[in-house]
């Protein structure tokens, strides 16, 4: 894609990520406010079109930025006149169209965002993954750890019993349920870790350990790069 769209002028344009990444730094925001956003291009397309990523409905969905033959901006190719710009795009989409999805809200910074990424947060993960991560925790009770499966819905994971226990996390009106109940008083996933960390009559079991994401080695890096590629 053509830069001069100007994506880096946006402090919400956060470069070549992975779908896996895009996914963990938009996480917790899925469940912060709907219309929350960032910008990213795809690592084995540096030239293509840039990626519109945005929560809606307690999920992440993404979008295709590229440029017409008349040289608009047009979103999964669908065009606006007399935009050719990301921030005249940003002006448009934030006014909330009848033609898009929903309004873009909130956007999430590079760097110095006033949401707070918890480190118990994985990412992109499945069943098996969370399972094998707190298994190896050896801890029967009260581990836990945050996920975002396939349908980039958030996840609670938890050991209880000697068994692992996973639990939907969705946000209604503003708060925070886990399986649907409101357990505590929460509209950001700090907030809902903190509560459950204490005895909560509807709640199983307090969370104690949380089971932190460890940063990779160069050799697993250099591997998960291999299969983003493939």
């Amino acid at each position: 894609m053509d830069r001069q769209v100007k994506a880096f002028d946006l402090s919400c344009f956060h470069g070549p990520l992975s779908r896996q990444e895009v996914t963990k730094r938009i996480g917790e925001a899925a469940l912060t406010k709907q219309g929350t956003f960032l910008f990213s291009t795809q690592p084995t397309e540096p030239h293509g079109p840039i990626i519109l990523s945005t929560t809606h409905n307690n999920s992440i969905v993404h979008f295709a930025v590229d440029l017409d033959a008349q040289g608009h901006l047009a979103v999964n190719g669908k065009s606006y006149d007399g935009v050719s710009t990301l921030g005249q795009l940003l002006e448009t989409l934030q006014n909330g169209p009848s033609s898009y999805p929903l309004a873009l809200a909130v956007p999430r910074p590079r760097q110095g965002g006033t949401q707070r990424v918890l480190e118990c947060h994985h990412g992109s993960l499945d069943r098996p993954g969370a399972e094998a991560l707190l298994v190896a925790s050896h801890i029967p009770q009260g581990a836990y750890l945050l996920w975002i499966n396939a349908k980039s819905q958030t996840v609670l994971s938890v050991t209880h019993r000697g068994k692992v226990v996973h639990n939907l996390v969705t946000m209604r009106e503003g708060h925070i349920f886990v399986n649907k109940r409101q357990h505590v008083m929460a509209t950001t996933l700090p907030e809902l870790i903190a509560g459950l960390q204490q005895p909560v009559a509807t709640w199983p079991a307090p969370l104690l350990y949380p089971i932190n994401r460890q940063r990779a080695s160069p050799q697993q890096q250099q591997k998960q790069q291999q299969q983003q590629q493939q």
